[in-house]
């Protein structure tokens, strides 16, 4: 009994297709059958609604759809198609499912069982038939696609499957016009510009239902929420009106995420079918796809990844990003800071796979803003969106450490160099034996060779260096206390990498750190300094603590890298910064530091020390002397040895 209500509907089959061959009243006859079953589409029973949609197909077509009884439609195996299609009746069905069932009603189960009629129409009717009830040609496939894309962002998980096959099938079936007007309308999904539902005609009312039953809660007696007109009440009730407000934006934003998953699964379909017709889109789709691989929603994230490794044929989203590069910086960077926490985590989650193994050239238009717009994320108000761009800063910061280090690419242009000197080596002593000559020459030429391949990697490091130390150094007093102690791990990491080429960085490094000595101090210190008697410290001892605290921490560390790499080059200009801050520099910590940095300059570089600071020490004694009259014992003892030291090469 429970299979009757499907026989009886594929029985009608039968009447429909006899009167559809032998009476003159068979389309009013046809017209009436169908709106009776369509009276029914409340029923839940979807097996039942797909014989319904095999009736309505030969209904429409006769014996020329592809689901006509075997007794009336085939012929030793072959369809007769003896009745012709029937363009009032299509025309009838297209109205009805089109234009009032699926794009108009509010009831989710009319439109499933709408859309599970439309789809049996478009799998089992021949193109004539479907043309006759569209409209036309054109028309007909962009009504039809319209129709089940509105299905797409349903909320009833058939009616979201439905459309998204629908969508792929209306490709299948279209000609070539359609199918390049169908597949512009799922870029534009795809890639944010256009809605597939704007012309849905769907328009909230007090029966809309906005959540599923029970995703919500229940109210106090037992009902479920679901309805615009259900929340209303609520939240009346409660003494909030913008709540309904607030219930409303996350109905339409996850109606947006459930969107992009289906727009990827109906793409997937269609790239099976023709795979070339997306493939002059691909700049603009691979960014988009790429960002909502991570989008937090797993389900999501895992139709686009599918949906990117059918369109460009890579197994992994970052090899499909590769060749797009540029484009796919300029959407993460734009989506860092939307107003929508999920795009800003998607985006930091993307960036920090995307940024592993890349080249200076990959990433030189985009790092000075990926820096900037980074160090503001990782002070995000979503906790997690914090946490997704403190891995991407990480990531960016390695990096950038590699990018720095010319000797990383140096060392593994030698170590390949070597080996096709080896090897050329052995073949030359095997071949003849005049060896000594020919290995000399090689040696030579991969000398040459090294020389010309390391010059490259060092204009890169610079141009790093020059981009990124400033910012990093800038951001040394952020507002962000995370931030602040990143960049003081990071500009002695970046400062240890760079090696040789730090030289011309040197006099802004030694300026920046510092000021930043003082400045960074623990908060800590100015209250005991306030309160010495309640905790039993003397002045000197605060002092002595406080300047232990600043040499043993990461400012200190770059310094001493500092110290390496002063240079006959840069000498004049780090003595200028060592006057400033010895006669304006703000804190014991910093006026401290700067003398102790001329006193390791002096025994860390005793034989150039001379040659360092004898042309600035007229300048730099009387800076020195004025630390005297320091009020802090620290300061004037730090002066006391760094004049000394000056002193001592110019006697």
């Amino acid at each position: 009994w429970r299979r009757a209500p499907e026989a009886l509907a594929r029985l009608l089959a039968y009447v429909a297709l006899g009167s559809h061959r032998s009476s003159a009243s068979a389309p009013l006859w046809c017209r009436a059958s169908i709106d009776s079953l369509f009276a029914i589409g409340t029923n839940p029973h979807a097996e039942l609604h797909f014989a319904i949609g095999e009736f309505v197909a030969v209904a429409v077509a006769g014996d020329a759809a592809s689901c006509a009884p075997p007794s009336h439609g085939v012929v030793g195996g072959v369809r007769s198609g003896g009745s012709s299609v029937d363009a009032s009746v299509a025309a009838h069905v297209f109205d009805e499912l089109v234009e009032r069932r699926m794009t108009g009603v509010q009831s989710p189960t009319v439109r499933r069982s709408a859309g599970v009629w439309l789809l049996m129409l478009l799998t089992h009717a021949p193109p004539a038939a479907l043309v006759a009830g569209g409209g036309g040609d054109g028309r007909c496939w962009l009504r039809l696609q319209r129709a089940f894309s509105a299905l797409m962002v349903d909320q009833n998980a058939t009616c979201q499957e439905v459309g998204a096959k629908g969508v792929a099938l209306v490709y299948a079936r279209a000609d070539d016009t359609a199918r390049r007007e169908l597949v512009d309308v799922l870029v534009a999904a795809l890639s944010g510009k256009q809605k597939l539902t704007a012309k849905s005609g769907v328009k909230v009312g007090d029966d809309t239902q906005l959540f599923a039953a029970g995703e919500l809660g229940a109210t106090p007696d037992g009902s479920s929420l679901t309805t615009y007109k259900e929340l209303c009440s609520v939240a009346t009730d409660i003494g909030q009106p913008d709540l309904v407000y607030r219930l409303m934006q996350l109905s339409a934003h996850r109606n947006a995420q459930r969107e992009a998953r289906n727009v990827a699964t109906a793409t997937t379909e269609i790239l099976a079918l023709a795979r070339d017709a997306l493939k002059p889109h691909l700049k603009k789709l691979v960014p988009r796809l790429y960002r909502l691989a991570y989008d937090p929603n797993p389900t999501v994230a895992a139709a686009m990844r599918q949906t990117l490794q059918q369109a460009t044929g890579k197994t992994s989203a970052t090899g499909a990003a590769l060749p797009y590069l540029r484009a796919v910086f300029d959407d993460l960077i734009a989506h860092l800071t939307h107003h929508e926490w999920r795009q800003r985590e998607a985006a930091a989650a993307a960036l920090a796979d995307v940024l592993p193994g890349r080249r200076w050239r990959d990433v030189a238009a985009h790092m000075d803003e990926l820096w900037r717009v980074l160090f503001m994320v990782v002070d995000d108000i979503k906790e997690s969106v914090k946490q997704a761009a403190g891995v991407a800063l990480q990531s960016l910061a390695a990096l950038t450490l590699r990018l720095c280090d010319a000797r990383h690419d140096a060392a593994s242009t030698r170590s390949g160099s070597t080996t096709t000197t080896t090897a050329s080596a052995a073949a030359t002593t095997t071949a003849i034996t005049t060896t000594t000559t020919t290995t000399t020459t090689t040696t030579t030429t991969t000398e040459t060779s090294q020389a010309a391949a390391a010059a490259p990697q060092q204009r890169s490091a610079h141009a790093v260096l020059a981009t990124v130390l400033p910012l990093v150094l800038k951001n040394l007093n952020n507002d962000a206390k995370h931030v602040r102690r990143f960049c003081m791990k990071h500009v002695a990491k970046l400062a240890k990498a760079a090696g040789p080429l730090l030289a011309p960085h040197v006099p802004l490094l030694c300026a920046s750190l510092l000021e930043a000595l003082s400045a960074l101090e623990p908060a800590e210190f100015n209250y005991i300094a306030q309160h010495l008697d309640r905790v039993g410290m003397t002045t000197e001892q605060l002092e002595r603590m406080r300047l232990v605290i600043a040499r043993v921490g990461p400012l200190q560390e770059a310094l001493d890298v500092c110290v390496e790499h002063v240079s006959s080059h840069n000498a004049a200009d780090v003595c200028a910064v060592l006057i400033k801050q010895l006669k304006s520099g703000v804190g014991m910590a910093t006026r401290t530091g700067t003398a102790a940095f001329v006193v390791s300059l002096h025994t860390t570089r005793k034989d150039d020390f001379a040659m360092l600071v004898g042309g600035s020490s007229g300048k730099l004694m009387p800076a020195l002397l004025g630390g005297f009259e320091d009020p802090s014992p620290s300061v004037r003892d730090a002066c006391a040895r760094a004049l000394a030291a000056v002193m001592s090469v110019c006697s």
